[in-house]
């Protein structure tokens, strides 16, 4: 269907504050790619105390205007411009420490593993989840590098404090 690449670009400032800096390609292949073409770039910048996003930028390879959202992690404002003028595309009132699924991801990589007490608050393109995690076990996987020691993790969706298994 399609493939991702995420590279961990380094430490930089914003503002005067430290952030991690990744940068996710993301494009679809086979017929999807013909169906529904994707072919894009977003650099995403994590707050690198609470892991939370501050700024991520779009560049899109097929379409013409290219995004910036702008999180507003006291007040839960997300602010997406497109990046040429400036100009306001939308607005959305969130939850202050407010996550994105990639951001999330990366906070329960590094932070709170399996503390399913624990979750963090994530805006779903319409919708806000809270998204916790559970360990399952471990597992040993063959790679093309070797054999890797891998733990099985279960995603905790809830949506307004009630189970939601359809997925985001």
């Amino acid at each position: 269907m399609g493939y991702a690449r995420f590279r961990y670009q380094g430490k930089v400032l914003i503002a005067g504050k430290p952030m991690y800096h990744l940068n996710v390609r993301a494009w679809t292949s086979g017929a999807l790619s013909y169906i529904y073409p994707i072919n894009d770039t977003i650099d995403y910048y994590l707050d690198a105390e609470t892991l939370a996003p501050i700024r991520q930028e779009f560049t899109h390879t097929e379409r013409e205007k290219d995004d910036v959202a702008l999180y507003n992690q006291e007040t839960g404002k997300i602010t997406y411009r497109y990046r040429q003028t400036g100009k306001i595309r939308k607005e959305v009132d969130t939850v202050p420490s407010v996550y994105d699924p990639v951001s999330v991801a990366y906070y329960f990589r590094w932070r709170d593993l399996g503390l399913e007490n624990r979750p963090r608050n994530m805006y779903g393109g319409r919708k806000l989840y809270q998204i916790s995690s559970r360990i399952l076990g471990t597992e040993r996987i063959r790679t093309e590098r070797g054999e890797v020691d891998t733990i099985a993790v279960l995603p905790i969706i809830r949506r307004d404090g009630k189970p939601d298994s359809k997925g985001i």
